[in-house]
């Protein structure tokens, strides 16, 4: 009998390669790489975002932060294809860096967290648009000069703050692998 996948085949090989960056030199911890970057990447946004289930923050339009979002994610797609780019180059010019021995697997590290970050920015891109989609009244007085404020279901808060945090911790891991392949390359 054949188990029956949730997700769909490329989206598990994706997340499959960002789960292999997790795995870091310190392996004689008493806490495994693995279960530090679940705790940091899945743990330290849910703290957030449990306050503002107990806040009930209403945000009164969220326009600006779909609009932004929306071209973080385009410039993400932009940065991905750069790091294609530069795997491309360093495999054709790879005796000549020598004193770059890890830069290959930094690349690769490189392009598995910023296809998952684009991933994240694009579900926080489609809950922007539809928490927008169904905002409701901001208050439930009849009154015709209140007919026109909207906002949006204090309950979207979290979900948008937890996937803005997760995303926020990805980017640090991006710019952590940047550091470590600037490195690698810089003479010492």
């Amino acid at each position: 009998m054949s188990a029956i996948h949730i997700l769909p085949r490329q989206m598990r090989m994706m997340l499959h390669d960002y789960e292999q960056t997790w795995s870091g030199a310190r392996t004689s911890a008493w806490i495994s790489d693995r279960t530090r970057a679940v705790v940091r990447l899945y743990l330290t946004p849910t703290v957030p975002a449990v306050v503002f289930l107990f806040v009930h923050v209403r945000l009164g339009t969220v326009t600006p932060f779909l609009t932004s979002m929306s071209v973080f994610t385009a410039l993400l797609f932009g940065l991905l294809t750069l790091i294609f780019n530069t795997a491309v180059t360093l495999r054709k010019d790879e005796k000549t860096l020598q004193n770059a021995h890890g830069l290959a697997e930094i690349i690769k590290d490189l392009r598995a967290i910023v296809t998952y970050t684009i991933f994240v920015a694009l579900a926080l891109v489609i809950t922007l648009a539809i928490g927008a989609a169904f905002m409701e009244p901001a208050d439930p007085d009849p009154d015709p000069k209140h007919a026109s404020l909207q906002v949006v279901s204090w309950w979207w808060t979290p979900v948008y703050v937890w996937l803005a945090v997760h995303m926020l911790l990805n980017l640090g891991d991006i710019l952590v692998r940047f550091r470590t392949a600037y490195n690698y390359l810089a003479p010492s």
